[in-house]
């Protein structure tokens, strides 16, 4: 239909919780553009809220566009305790020890410099357009988060094996998804009597 959806007017439907998490569901469950009247109306009543510019630039990403890096950017200035961890969660698998301990203890407007610089370099290194490499690492997360899902969040290991990943939502291919791309290959076992 190409243009944006109506909010419902109750009560209900403007609580910024409500809107916020309406908008998270709508983007997960494919509909970008109900997920951004949801998230347009919360930006109205909250301008700064850093949870919301991020669900907006995650929003804008879903819908390919680059502009999705101003909202991110912003919110990453604005971020602190539970809306900064949401960023962070987001950027673990990908960003380096040392980056990750600049993003933690850096202040906020070095905290964006810091992911300017590292976005940057990234886009420029693989000749793409500012932003769009920014856009790419949440397309890429949406695709781990989709097709690499963990039905349980609780692994076993046996009890002498030493690697303990820090992923809960997705398997270890999700984390390869996410630092290299689409792979050059796929592998799979075609066995008749075992599902796929």
């Amino acid at each position: 239909h190409g243009g944006r959806c109506a909010l419902i007017p109750t009560p209900a439907a403007q609580l910024p919780e409500v809107l916020l998490a309406r908008a998270r569901i709508e983007r997960v469950d494919g509909s970008p553009d109900s997920a951004l009247a949801a998230i347009d109306s919360l930006i109205r009543q909250q301008p700064t809220n850093p949870a919301a510019l991020l669900e907006e630039a995650r929003v804008n990403f879903k819908l390919g566009r680059r502009s999705g890096a101003d909202a991110w950017y912003q919110g990453l200035g604005l971020a602190s305790g539970a809306s900064l961890a949401l960023y962070r969660s987001d950027l673990q698998f990908l960003l380096p020890d040392s980056t990750i301990h600049l993003f933690d203890v850096d202040a906020p407007p070095d905290r964006v410099r810091l992911m300017r610089r590292f976005w940057t370099t990234r886009d420029h290194d693989e000749l793409r357009p500012l932003g769009d490499r920014l856009m790419e690492h949440y397309r890429r997360l949406d695709v781990a988060q989709h097709d690499y899902r963990l039905v349980s969040t609780h692994r076993h290991y046996d009890i002498v094996e030493r690697y303990r990943p820090a992923v809960a939502d997705f398997d270890d291919r999700g984390v390869v998804y996410i630092r290299q791309g689409e792979p050059d290959d796929r592998a799979r076992l075609d066995l008749p009597g075992i599902p796929l």
